[in-house]
């Protein structure tokens, strides 16, 4: 008798198998030993387990950033040139003319409409957009600008974390800050740019592809790094393909490791993705312009690490609530 428990944990399938010699339900321990190995399972994607003979570098804990991510969709759309839409609602008018032909003692007389043509053309559209984050990380306090940019308007935010408080300013504020929480909107879903790349390639689960001493030696922004051209190998470990064979293509995908082995982080990162609406969406999922043409573009630089001179402090022109 067997009692199987499978499970899924992002693209990682768990699977655990108990046998017995009798009908005994095992339901209970084979529930037990899956939440064991699902536990070991994130520890291990996580970087929180390690084999004996490794030790995780240190977490990078001072740095400036610059993060950018983009959209661009090209698409064609059909365009009315006569079309105005103060019109619609209004009553149609619609004019005749009247031709009449006289034969002998008959005359006949026919009534018809105007006949008006009117003409279409398909033009081809791009629309682009972006989002923009520079700041700076210091332990768990963040000094961070997010600026949107969607069809040419700019929405820029800053925010600042210090302290285990967090605050906010934007166009409502006049350029002053007011408190909010940092776990609910707009907060939740902003400072996720900041950066929008963990530095810990771990974090990503790009650790197995950029491994020091097997990348370039380059200098980048006055950081000695190592290059690596990865594959879509790391797209799909990423989670930005489902698979080698689907999804958008890979125009470019680079990762600079700092050099120091004691701490390889992350410092620089391009990602250049192409493709039409359907690859992307068989990636990513839906949101995106049908029948488009689409190339979306991630892009990473860390500077001024463990600068010790580098310090986030709580605004001083703050708007008091109530």
């Amino acid at each position: 008798f067997e009692t199987v428990i499978g499970f899924r944990m992002g693209r990682i399938l768990g699977f655990v198998s108990l046998l017995a010699t009798d009908d005994r339900d095992l339901r209970v321990a084979t529930q037990l030993i899956a939440e064991q190995l699902a536990t070991r399972i994130e520890g291990v994607v996580t970087g929180a387990i390690v084999p004996p003979d490794e030790v995780p570098p240190p977490a990078l804990s001072a740095f400036s950033f610059t993060f950018e991510q983009s959209v661009m969709e090209t698409f064609l759309v059909t365009v009315f040139p006569d079309f105005d839409p103060d019109d619609l609602g209004d009553d149609t008018t619609t004019t005749t003319g009247s031709t009449t032909t006289t034969s002998g003692d008959t005359t006949t007389t026919t009534i018809g409409a105007d006949t008006t043509t009117t003409t279409t053309r398909i033009e081809r559209r791009t629309s682009t957009g972006r989002v923009t984050a520079t700041g700076t990380v210091v332990g768990d306090d963040l000094d961070c600008t997010v600026t949107f940019e969607v069809f040419g308007i700019q929405d820029p935010k800053s925010y600042v974390v210090a302290a285990g408080d967090t605050w906010l300013q934007d166009a409502t504020t006049d350029g002053a800050y007011r408190a909010i929480e940092q776990d609910e909107a707009p907060a939740a879903t902003d400072l996720i740019y900041c950066p929008g790349w963990d530095p810990a390639p771990s974090a990503s689960g790009l650790d197995a592809f950029a491994v020091l001493g097997s990348g370039t030696l380059e200098d980048l922004d006055g950081i000695t790094v190592e290059r690596f051209d990865l594959g879509r190998d790391a797209l799909v470990a990423i989670g930005y393909a489902p698979s080698v064979d689907v999804g958008p293509d890979l125009d470019r995908f680079i990762v600079w490791l700092n050099a120091d082995p004691e701490e390889p982080w992350i410092v620089g990162l391009d990602l250049v993705l192409s493709g039409d609406t359907r690859q992307f969406e068989r990636a990513l999922g839906p949101g995106f312009t049908p029948d488009a043409d689409i190339v979306m573009e991630f892009s990473l630089r860390l500077t001024n690490l463990e600068d010790p001179g580098l310090v986030v402090l709580p605004p001083t022109d703050i708007i008091e609530e109530g």
